[in-house]
């Protein structure tokens, strides 16, 4: 970035503001960014520059390294906050920027010893996909990979959740929440190589059968405020209004032997995106791409629900 005939380059550089060092983010910035400085104050006062980050953060790490032109990055992430300093020969900037829950973006005020300052943001260019640290085992363990935002996991027999690194191997049956982030899920199929989904907008408890079916069971919410099966009716009677009711949700997008399980229905993938809710009057199910194998698990009777349509297992 150009100004008044001398080089002004934003980077970004990751520091730690708290004494005593930093733990690792449930945020990985690895990827590149399209980063845009809009100078508020000083002799560039009203004009923007773009910039482009190319940042690498090692698995479990809060250290962040990269480049921005001929310029090295360092530093530190902690939580969604960066405190950052970059300098060229006598040029230096400093300023506090923060990511967003999604790991998508970030915005903050910088200064720099030109006299200037102004809001730098940007927004994720792309993200590297990585491998599961290794190879998950059929029935036995599943890589997961927090493919943005926060994630969060509880292991099978443990009553405290704990952040998703990038990248794990978890045994099966322990309790994913998705809520606020996108999980990308790999498990072993039944005859050799792997099979892929990802889950975001809800909780839910992962498990797998021998014959490689996996199963994301919808966890959390309360069905407590619902109104019993006789309310439902009384209402059903003196009203045709009101809206639904939803306890818990689940999107699921995948190929290969997955399917979602709510209270009432379960819905198998045949290579499409769906939302499962569990709702105080069933478990409804629909469709926004392909088509899903549904099962009524309370009047045990499967149809196949098609893209734009829904289906709705009734509580009985």
């Amino acid at each position: 970035m150009a100004l008044l005939g001398a080089v002004l380059v934003l980077v970004v550089v990751l520091l730690v503001s708290a004494a005593g060092g930093a733990s690792a983010s449930a945020l990985n910035l690895s990827g590149t960014w399209s980063a845009s400085y809009h100078c508020e104050a000083g002799g560039c006062a009203g004009s923007d520059f773009p910039a482009t980050d190319t940042l690498s953060q090692a698995e479990g790490s809060s250290a962040v390294t990269g480049s921005n032109g001929g310029e090295a990055i360092t530093g530190t992430l902690t939580g969604n906050a960066f405190a950052y300093r970059s300098s060229v020969g006598g040029y230096s900037a400093e300023g506090t920027l923060t990511i967003a829950p999604d790991g998508l973006s970030w915005s903050g005020h910088v200064h720099d010893s030109n006299g200037t300052s102004g809001t730098y943001t940007a927004t994720r260019a792309s993200a590297p996909a990585p491998a599961p640290a290794s190879s998950p085992k059929l029935g036995v363990s599943a890589g997961l990979i927090a493919a943005s935002g926060v994630v969060l996991v509880r292991a099978k027999g443990s009553s405290a959740f704990a952040p998703l690194s990038s990248q794990s191997v978890l045994a099966l049956g322990a309790t994913v929440d998705a809520t606020h982030g996108r999980v990308v899920v790999t498990t072993a199929a039944p005859h050799g190589g792997t099979q892929t989904g990802e889950f975001f907008e809800g909780e839910f408890v992962l498990t797998q059968a021998r014959n490689g079916i996996v199963s994301a069971t919808l966890a959390g919410g309360s069905y407590a405020p619902c109104p019993t099966a006789r309310e439902r009716a009384h209402r059903a009677r003196v009203s045709s209004a009101g809206g639904k009711q939803v306890v818990r949700k689940l999107w699921a997008n995948a190929h290969g032997k997955f399917s979602t399980k709510g209270n009432y229905a379960a819905g198998a993938v045949q290579g499409t995106e769906w939302l499962t809710e569990d709702l105080c009057e069933g478990t409804l199910i629909r469709v926004t791409r392909d088509k899903v194998k549904v099962t009524d698990l309370v009047r045990h009777r499967s149809r196949t629900v098609k893209v734009g349509h829904s289906y709705l297992a009734k509580a009985p």
